[in-house]
């Protein structure tokens, strides 16, 4: 039965609750700033049609156990209803409701709004409060088993005496945040009046479609077939719903059914918990159980590590949704409880460490080990632009899946850093080891090409899913010797003499980004002077970062009067050999470009980052100083990932393109 009603008729003697089945406050700015140009452009006399409001009320059964409820059902007559459809709606309503209570309250020290007192509002729409029991009952909430209950009774609604233990951050209740600071803002901004005027339009003039459905329907999979309205749910969201679904098809004899439905609201509690909890930061929903997806099933072949960002994953979510998590295989006895109770375990721990493969400071373990991680990561980077929130390359990442299942295996973290250091080493070695007289390194090869230097990280991480490492330590370690040999250490000189460093396919953002990383830890200041990922995240292609301490055309008679009598092959391997590299700010990058080294130094590198500070020991910029410089970065660059190369200095000059200056 449909029935056109403002907020004013629809809150009268109801209670609401979004079930645990519903995913949280999705809508974000975007979604947010329409809604709020749909009220401040109402026209006067004009009613806004905001959507369809689907609503189930909710059994006698369920409530008789709300006891903080009871006085208000049992005694004033109220009924209890769960939203089904049109949460998102209704939600940002009442958070634009609090928020005006607020400022009414804040800046205006009224306690009347459209001829109602703040309490009577409040008691309309927020909750009431008995004062002679104490008992407080919400009028619109999440139901107790949603992450989203605490946060939204405490933060948005205001209501008292709520423990901030219980409150969890998820992503949702950043949007919450987000929404109700928004509405604040803007009505910060207007006088009582125009106040006045938003509430009226908001709780009387905005009309929902009120639906209700009848006791003939299943309400999962109504749920699911109103997917399509408003902001679609990801599967992430449409999982959890099917779960709980089918936890209800279970016999319930002993009561394992009501506590896999516990156990499925907690794991996804948990799951958008970190994947909201960099707020700088959050990670995608769909990307993450892409991952999970592929780690919890290695040997279904139905599966694929495609993923069509277009599509929504259509590969994983197929299989999920359609193929494994259905009526059918419950019907059958093909899923029994154990198996979701198993895949919320492995989901659980899964999120967590997804969380820490993304925000590396957060990892518990040894800071070495922490460390290669991150320069793990930072080659991920820049070689494959890769980011844990968009698949520009439409692939799943092996390796990221191989590290994610490497964290799970929970194995002591001197096992693990050995593992990372071989996988820091092999990776560094692709990148700079040139493998054949066309000076192509190992990026842009195919397979069949190079078997002797390339892993494929996907024929090992289920073994490593298994804690059997042995042969994927053997294949790393097999592979950094093959890249190693004295031919390809040979022809990888040669190619840099030719070539330098600087207009080649080195990856020297990268190596540069690991050495600051260095002189940070070193100097033991905890204190970043660079963006590290916004250097990395362009691709090791973009060299706007990186300065030529002597400039590629300086002109002053500080840099001319070093070149005479020079060849052009000498001077243009003198500017682009490593120690003449610096990473700097690329603001600063052009302000110093041609000034001689003693004004650089005043003017730039005293205030620079740890790479450019280091420079200040220096007096004068020579030949003598870039080879020493140079020396010092092939030093670190051999400890730094372990090589066993370059064990002469004369080597070592050839590599930097500097021999034929002595």
């Amino acid at each position: 039965m449909f029935e056109l009603t403002n907020l004013v008729s629809l809150f009268s003697n109801r209670l609401f609750r979004i079930p645990d089945y519903q995913r949280g406050y999705a809508w974000e700015k975007s979604e947010i700033e329409d809604f709020w140009r749909d009220i401040t452009n109402l026209r006067d006399g004009k009613n806004h049609y905001t959507g369809v409001l689907t609503l189930e009320k909710i059994s006698n059964e369920v409530v008789k156990n709300w006891s903080e409820d009871k006085w208000l059902i049992d005694g004033r007559g109220y009924t209890a209803f769960y939203i089904v459809d049109g949460q998102q709606r209704i939600t940002t309503s009442i958070i634009l409701i609090k928020a005006i209570i607020d400022i009414t309250f804040n800046k205006y020290e009224s306690s009347d709004l459209n001829y109602s007192t703040l309490k009577e509002i409040t008691e309309t729409y927020v909750y009431k409060k008995n004062e002679k029991s104490k008992l407080q009952s919400c009028i619109f909430s999440y139901e107790k088993g949603n992450p989203s209950y605490y946060y939204f009774m405490s933060k948005i609604l205001g209501v008292p005496d709520v423990l901030d233990i219980h409150i969890e951050n998820t992503k949702y209740t950043q949007n919450l945040e987000f929404a109700y600071d928004y509405f604040y803002k803007n009505l910060n901004q207007m006088s009582f009046d125009e106040i006045q005027d938003i509430f009226r339009i908001v709780s009387q003039r905005m009309l929902f479609n009120m639906y209700f459905i009848g006791d003939d329907l299943d309400i999962f999979v109504t749920f699911e077939t109103m997917n399509n309205r408003g902001k679609p749910l990801s599967v992430l969201e449409l999982l959890k719903n099917r779960l709980i679904y089918l936890s209800s098809m279970f016999l319930d004899d002993d009561g394992q059914a009501d506590e896999l439905r516990k156990q499925i609201n907690n794991g996804w509690k948990d799951v958008y918990h970190y994947l909201g909890k960099n707020k700088n930061k959050p990670l995608n929903d769909d990307i993450f159980l892409a991952y999970h997806t592929n780690l919890f099933f290695p040997d279904n072949n139905e599966l694929t590590y495609e993923y069509d960002y277009r599509k929504k994953g259509i590969y994983y979510s197929k299989y999920l949704l359609n193929n494994y998590y259905t009526t059918d295989n419950i019907t059958n006895g093909n899923i029994e409880i154990s198996d979701i109770l198993k895949f919320i375990r492995s989901i659980k721990k899964s999120v967590y460490n997804w969380y820490v493969l993304n925000n590396e400071s957060e990892y518990r373990g040894h800071e070495r080990t922490r460390r290669i991680l991150i320069s793990i990561n930072d080659g991920k980077r820049t070689s494959s632009q890769h980011s844990s929130n968009n698949f520009k390359n439409e692939k799943i990442n092996e390796l990221s899946l191989l590290l994610l299942a490497l964290l799970n295996n929970e194995c002591e973290d001197i096992q693990l850093r050995k593992i990372l250091k071989l996988i820091n080493t092999y990776e560094f070695l692709k990148m700079f080891i040139v493998l054949d007289k066309e000076k192509e390194n190992y990026y842009g090869r195919k397979k069949e090409d190079s078997d002797e230097f390339f892993i494929c990280y996907s024929d090992y991480f289920k073994e490593v899913i298994n804690q059997k490492v042995c042969n994927l330590e053997k294949r790393l370690t097999e592979c950094i010797n093959s890249f190693q040999t004295n031919e390809n250490v040979k022809r990888t000189i040669k190619y840099f003499f030719e070539s330098g460093f600087y207009q080649t396919k080195f990856p020297i953002k990268y190596f540069f980004v690991q050495y600051e990383r260095y002189l940070s830890h070193k100097s033991q200041a905890g204190i970043s002077k660079l963006d590290y990922e916004g250097l990395l995240s362009d691709g090791w292609f973009y060299r706007n970062n990186i300065e030529h301490i002597f400039p590629q055309r300086g002109r002053n008679d500080y840099w001319t009067s070093q070149l005479l009598n020079k060849s052009h092959e000498q001077i243009y391997l003198l500017k682009n050999s490593l120690g003449n590299l610096v990473i700097i700010n690329e603001v600063k990058n052009s302000k110093l470009a041609n000034l001689p080294f003693p004004e650089k130094k005043a003017k730039g590198f005293i205030h620079g980052n740890y790479s450019e500070n280091e420079l200040l020991k220096y007096d004068q910029w020579t030949i003598l100083e870039i080879t020493d410089r140079g020396m010092n970065l092939l030093k670190f660059m051999i400890e730094n990932w372990d090589l066993n190369i370059l064990n002469n200095d004369r080597d070592k000059v050839e590599l930097l393109g500097l021999s034929n200056w002595y």
